[in-house]
């Protein structure tokens, strides 16, 4: 299964920047789900297939996307709206988020 390499962990959100380049995190009530970054993405055939899809259907070229973040939810977890800007993503490649592209992998009962 695509991030299961990385393993998911209790969805945070991002704290103080260090000058090491990381940052502090902390858990909030707003995201209680399970987040995974899918770092293996570009290397497995359906991570591929999926990227080549998101590159086609927004028209920006996968070398400007993050990792696929992968989100795992249990009944009743959520993941409240919230701004992805972080003023220390503009120096890196891809640099600050200006789109988020949902894909729900999930059965839905009938």
């Amino acid at each position: 299964e695509l991030a299961e390499e990385d393993g998911y962990e209790e969805s945070d959100d991002g704290g103080e920047y260090l000058e090491d380049g990381t940052f502090v995190t902390y858990l909030i009530p707003g995201r209680t789900s399970y987040n995974a970054w899918c770092s293996e993405c570009n290397d497995d055939p359906l991570g591929r297939a999926v990227l080549a899809r998101i590159e086609e259907m927004t028209q920006i070229n996968r070398n400007h996307f993050e990792h696929l973040q992968m989100l795992r939810y249990k009944r009743k977890q959520h993941y409240h709206v919230h701004h992805d800007y972080d003023y220390y993503t503009v120096p890196r490649q891809p640099g600050p988020r200006i789109a988020t592209f949902f894909l729900y992998l999930s059965d839905v009962e009938e």
